[in-house]
């Protein structure tokens, strides 16, 4: 094995690695908050026929999803309040 094979891997791992380590680091954009205060008038259809396979529980995420959404807007009523007193 010559002084070559030996010299060449590690001249350009070195340089691998000297290239990387100035790179600059990726940065990580703020999160985004999603809200259905977006978007008017949300309608999300959705059909249940009783006696269906999963009826109830489609019957149940109906109504959770209602509950979630009812709640985004009372909280957004609660902060715009909240807004006039201040």
């Amino acid at each position: 094995m010559s002084l070559t094979q030996v010299v060449t891997p590690v001249f350009f791992v070195t340089c691998a690695c000297g290239i990387i380590m100035t790179l600059p680091k990726a940065i990580d954009l703020p999160p985004l908050y999603l809200n259905l205060a977006n978007y008017r008038l949300v309608v999300v259809p959705y059909h249940t026929v009783p006696g269906a396979p999963y009826a109830s529980q489609r019957q149940r995420l109906a109504e959770r999803y209602r509950d979630v959404v009812l709640a985004q807007v009372r909280l957004k009523l609660v902060y715009s309040n909240m807004a006039k007193v201040i």
